[in-house]
């Protein structure tokens, strides 16, 4: 391992450029739940000073979601739910609403913020249909609102008949009550209603149209995976799904009838043993309702676009749904991944624990699952990271601070395809990197436009392993990600309906890591690619069934070949890879070792072109805190490239945040290209020629 010490190894004659959208620039953000946002002008100044790309704010909306036109803004769903908060305005003061805030958000583009976008929800509406309070309120006096807000005809249903419900017809609950209570919304209950039902898309629509015309970019979405209903419009779409997938034929050999009359939608129920053809009726079910909430948040983008385009959609709920960013939200602009919890807190950078004594343990933080994914996914959507310091309770050792915040806006930009990272209104502290980031993301915007993802490894990532009732897949690709980024090699994951014999032939080695259902299809297409020369990583546990969960006799997946294909029982541990990649002779993947480069991560696009190569380089030793020292600084790292037949370096340079001009690097001394010290971030330009 000596003749790879302190080497960035890029070998551009087997890399694979496997993102069909091109990337955009990073934008940097700003989440302000505040509820004293209309006619605040030290706020206005403050926000404007700080100068997000991207501003995202709470229920400052003319009509919100869950209440209709009410007294009070700010906040998420729980916030200002009961008393004087939720009193209905008068249409003349709604109208006054109206005003306000197209005055706000005019001077906050005016400003320079270009995107503003306020709250709502997918699923939620409050109050009480016996009492007619809350929205039931609203919705008695549509009438008095509908000229002057071009709200048309008030739904015919009754918002009590929106409801989500359970197979028995019961409301559904996404947020169990207390005792029948709901205290957020006290006296009234909160109430789960249903993406199919078309009195609360067409309310949705409102709201969305009277937010583009309060001047609005967009709409931020929460709660944009919370989709579970039995009711009967879910009942009747869900026959005319399974009738446009699958021939009679298929009905009867898949579900055990073809009548779809009979064939409704379907939940694993604890204690309940299900035959192996209602099990694949769950997983179609649970598909059903991931379209259910693409074709919900595409009827939003719509609404808003009759009013102003763009117009951006940014649901919540990429957390722990990998399906849903794939299939729901791929077409749809943003996808916030909401990651609370974790063992050490989520901000990024290096977070301790305590153990006995003076021994703790040091976790890196990262966002590289998340992002890599929705880069990978093949669509327009985009990351954006929330993270916390510890949840419920923050803990001042996992605190974010100043370095952190450049350290998640960092990740952005090397991984995320033009995502965010989300910072609080603490401009005391975060003004500053927000206005120094955003400046790098303009000022450098062609380094993050118009390129392609560009890597050695093809790792087969099937997210729809969560429908299967199979969420050990995930874990094991978090894993995995893990020893990837530790070893500096350069990878995407390989996606259910990207994995063809065309696409894998673009990767140097396609990594099978516990793929438990794996379609025919997909079999022959990795044996066709390692027919063709390439080398195989398997990883057990090995499929059992293909796609229809029609089980396998013996595993489809090729034997051990030695040089070709390595079969392991379990994950490799990061000291495990570099030897495993010896026995397939593919040595050179590893960038470089652990050795003076620790807790440095990389990653690359370029030019479809391939004019241009961008080499993006991350520094995680950033202690996360208060009075944490400064990010200790790596120094003597060189990249070593090996280039195609014909092509040659014309120019490198090295752009960093902390530098206003870019830096020439020297041509390279026997392939050797020495990089300056990176405090958090570089990104190296690569001319070819």
């Amino acid at each position: 391992m000596k003749r790879y010490l302190s080497l960035i190894t890029i070998l551009l004659g087997v890399a694979a450029m496997a993102q069909s959208v091109p990337t955009v620039p990073p934008v940097t953000y700003i989440l302000d739940y505040g509820g004293s946002h209309l006619g605040n002008e030290k706020w206005l100044q403050e926000t404007i000073a700080a100068g997000p790309q991207l501003l995202h704010l709470g229920k400052d909306v003319v009509m919100t979601h869950n209440w209709g036109p009410i007294k009070a803004l700010g906040g998420e769903n729980q916030a200002y739910g009961k008393g004087d908060n939720v009193t209905r305005l008068t249409v003349a003061e709604t109208r006054q609403r109206m005003k306000d805030l197209q005055a706000m958000t005019k001077a906050l583009h005016d400003g320079g913020i270009p995107m503003v976008m306020p709250y709502i929800c997918a699923m939620t509406i409050g109050g009480d249909p016996v009492k007619r309070t809350g929205f039931w309120d609203f919705y008695d006096h549509w009438d008095d609102y509908a000229a002057d807000f071009k709200l048309g005809k008030r739904p015919a249903e009754d918002p009590e008949t929106w409801f989500q419900v359970k197979p028995d017809g019961s409301p559904l609950f996404f947020y169990p009550l207390t005792d029948g209570k709901y205290p957020p919304y006290e006296p009234n209950l909160r109430y789960a209603v249903c993406m199919n039902n078309p009195g609360w898309r067409y309310w949705s629509e409102q709201v969305v149209r009277l937010a583009a015309e309060a001047g609005y970019d967009g709409v931020f979405v929460d709660n944009g995976g919370s989709q579970r209903c039995f009711c009967h419009y879910c009942e009747d779409k869900f026959a005319a799904w399974l009738s446009g997938r699958y021939t009679p034929q298929e009905r009867q050999q898949y579900f055990g009838t073809s009548d779809v009359k009979q064939l409704q939608l379907i939940m694993p129920t604890s204690g309940k043993e299900m035959t192996p053809q209602e099990r694949f009726r769950a997983v179609e079910s649970y598909r059903f309702w991931g379209d259910t909430v693409r074709q919900h948040m595409l009827a939003l983008k719509a609404a808003g676009e009759k009013v102003r385009k763009p117009f951006y959609i940014f649901p919540n709920g990429g957390h722990g749904r990998p399906e849903h960013v794939k299939a729901a939200f791929a077409p749809i602009d943003y996808v916030m991944y909401e990651n609370s919890s974790g063992d050490f807190g989520t901000n990024p950078g290096l977070a301790t624990k305590p153990i006995v004594a003076n021994i703790k343990i040091i976790n890196q933080n990262d966002s590289i699952y998340e992002d890599k994914l929705t880069q990978c996914v093949g669509g327009v959507v985009k990351p954006v990271i929330l993270s916390r310091g510890g949840y419920p309770a923050e803990r001042r050792e996992w605190r974010m601070n100043p370095a952190s915040a450049e350290l998640g806006m960092a990740e952005m930009a090397a991984f995320s395809n033009g995502g965010g990272f989300m910072l609080r209104p603490t401009y005391g502290v975060f003004a500053e990197p927000l206005q120094k980031w955003r400046r790098f993301h303009e000022t450098r915007a062609s380094l993050y436009s118009g390129n392609v993802s560009y890597a050695n490894v093809g790792v087969a990532f099937f997210p729809e392993h969560n429908l299967y009732g199979y969420p050990q897949h995930m874990r094991h690709i978090r894993t995995l990600t893990n020893v990837l980024t530790a070893n500096r090699v350069l990878f995407d994951y390989v996606l259910e309906e990207q994995f063809t014999a065309e696409k894998l032939r673009k990767y140097a080695l396609v990594i099978v890591p516990d793929v438990k259902y794996m379609s025919r299809a997909q079999v022959g297409a990795l044996n066709d690619y390692l027919n063709r020369g390439g080398k195989v990583l398997i990883i057990a546990p090995e499929p059992v069934a293909d796609e229809h969960m029609q089980p396998y006799d013996k595993s489809p997946l090729p034997a051990s070949v030695p040089g070709k294909c390595v079969r392991r029982a379990d994950l490799p541990y990061t000291s495990d890879l570099p030897k495993i990649l010896d026995e397939l002779q593919l040595q050179s993947l590893v960038l470089m070792p652990q050795e003076g480069a620790e807790r440095v991560c990389v990653n690359a696009t370029m030019r479809p072109d391939a004019s241009r190569l961008y080499l993006h380089v991350v520094n995680y030793d950033v202690t996360l805190g208060d009075g944490a020292p400064p990010p200790t600084v790596k120094t003597g790292l060189q990249v070593r490239l090996t280039l195609p037949a014909g092509k040659q370096i014309a120019a490198a340079r090295v752009y960093d945040p902390d530098r206003a001009e870019p830096m020439a690097l020297a041509q390279p001394k026997s392939g050797a290209l020495s990089l300056p010290p990176l405090r958090t971030y570089q990104v190296v330009e690569l001319e070819l020629r």
